[in-house]
């Protein structure tokens, strides 16, 4: 670590000490002001409320010293001009342009690549309009009306994000999924489904994942059984960016959708793995989204860092991880629709920055575990250990407000968890709440297709932020892959070849 840097990390360090002694209601005490300035929001969609973090204006200031030493803003930069920012496997990370579609100023050098994720909507509005007006048939002639997913990780988390967060808009369509092989799974999704009237929706970027292969093949012998070899090119659609693997397997021209090797898989919602949703919502479902992750791009690069939504997210992450010592991040969404949003940070924080530090790097781990649940259920779950034990994580509650006697309900128990991991109580001792536990409010101003777009592509910049500050790659997941190639050898040999240290692993095997 150079000199500069080591001098702000001291900074830091010192001032974490300082504001570790600090109650939340002595930094409002000091700061009259600090509910309306410790507040950002985002075309009356999204707010972000950080006042009762554990920070005050000279530590944001820091944070941002060493935003700008680390070069950050040229990053960003790098990042929606198409820089090659996965390093590691020398290309670049688009998910950005797939959201930029509505008329902005664009760079000669993504020109095309723009024009190839604009034909791809121009199918997915083509294919949904067709799907939803009865008109893509199955073998016999009947009108498809039920679609069942194939996917696992990101080609999976975002569909069942947005179908659970906005299933009440839908019409008539049925949406199920399979994500791994399982033979109960299997038999109760596919036997709760009218063959005849479904369209199955392969979902890959590589179209090599076993898993997913696994079941299609599965599902693909079970459909040809019933209604001959011919069922594949009526009930089966593909999205990956392997053609040739589209091709074998047998999906028809007209039923594909790509995209490409510049997105990652968890970055891939706002690509044609989004289809899903389209076809149960309405392509204007589609466009709303995109239109929501595009308003946060636009907030990141047209504001300034102190009013940048991602950018100060990212800087309490860092630091009440790396300066006041929280080794995990419970995310709490009340209404219960909204809890695929723990499972999907899940994924795209710890596969994007769950990497090994650099050698010189006075940091002690990479990553937070991000862990959590519906706030209601969970209440009457682990809340305990968050107000009377000495848990340490840092806290983010996600919720929206509603106009029903069910969604009152949730909200005034949202209001009562903050005011308690704020004030506590002085009931005796073994009921005393201690109080003083930093939270911070995501609020959305309804469960909308344009307010998860925002709040996803939050998620989204303020990870790369946090990466760029601590030296490594968001984008690459080699630590997924080196399990993945060890259990292809597995299967490739029909044995689990293992040594001495794993052989209780034959246990079973023998006694059965």
């Amino acid at each position: 670590m150079n000199d500069q840097l080591l001098k702000i990390h001291q900074k830091l360090l010192a001032k974490a000490e300082m504001l570790k002694k600090t109650s939340i209601n002595d930094l409002f005490g000091r700061d009259p002001e600090r509910a309306e300035r410790f507040f950002l929001s985002i075309d009356n969609s999204l707010a972000y409320d950080f006042s009762r973090e554990r920070i005050d204006q000279e530590a944001i200031d820091l944070l941002l010293e060493l935003y700008h030493y680390q070069e950050c803003p040229n990053k960003l930069d790098d990042l929606f001009s198409g820089k090659h920012v996965n390093y590691s496997e020398n290309r670049p990370s688009l998910h950005t342009l797939l959201r930029d579609v509505f008329d902005k100023n664009i760079s000669d050098s993504l020109s095309e690549k723009r024009n190839l994720v604009a034909n791809e909507l121009k199918k997915i509005k083509a294919f949904t309009e067709a799907f939803r007006g009865g008109k893509i048939l199955g073998i016999n002639g009947k009108p498809l009306k039920e679609i069942l997913v194939i996917g696992i990780g990101g080609s999976y988390l975002g569909n069942k994000l947005l179908y659970e967060s906005l299933e009440d808009s839908l019409n008539n369509f049925k949406l199920s999924f399979l994500t791994e092989p399982n033979d109960k799974e299997f038999e109760s999704v596919t036997s709760d489904l009218d063959l005849e009237e479904t369209l199955v929706i392969v979902i890959s970027k590589s179209f090599t994942t076993k898993e997913t292969l696994l079941i299609g093949n599965r599902i693909r012998e079970k459909l040809q059984n019933a209604f001959g070899e011919d069922a594949v090119k009526h009930h089966f659609v593909g999205i990956s960016s392997n053609t040739a693997g589209l091709d074998a397997f047998g999906i028809a021209k007209d039923r594909q959708f790509y995209f490409w090797d510049w997105v990652g898989g968890r970055y891939s919602i706002w690509s044609s793995v989004g289809l899903p949703i389209s076809l149960v919502l309405g392509y204007e479902a589609i466009e709303g989204f995109l239109e929501g992750g595009s308003a946060l791009d636009n907030n990141i690069q047209s504001t300034g860092p102190i009013s940048a939504l991602p950018v100060i997210h990212a800087l309490i992450g860092f630091w009440n991880h790396h300066y006041l010592d929280m080794n995990s991040h419970l995310v709490l969404t009340y209404p219960k629709e909204i809890k695929s949003i723990v499972e999907y940070n899940q994924q795209l924080v710890m596969e994007s920055n769950g990497k090994a530090l650099p050698e010189s790097s006075p940091y002690k781990s990479s990553v937070q575990i991000i862990w959590g649940g519906p706030g209601v259920e969970s209440q009457h779950s682990f809340y305990q250990a968050l107000h009377q034990s000495n848990l340490r994580s840092s806290i983010e509650f996600v919720s929206s407000v509603a106009e029903s006697d069910f969604s009152f309900f949730n909200f005034s128990n949202l209001a009562a968890q903050l005011q308690t991991l704020t004030d506590g109580n002085e009931l005796t001792e073994d009921r005393k709440i201690i109080g003083d536990k930093a939270h911070t409010l995501i609020l959305l101003s309804q469960i909308s297709p344009f307010n998860l777009g925002a709040y996803l592509a939050l998620q989204e910049h303020s990870t790369y932020i946090k990466s760029l500050l601590l030296g490594i790659n968001a984008f690459d997941q080699f630590g997924v892959e080196t399990g993945k190639v060890i259990a292809d050898n597995f299967l490739k040999d029909k044995k689990v070849n293992v040594s001495e240290k794993f052989r209780h692993l034959e246990f079973f095997k023998k006694n059965n």
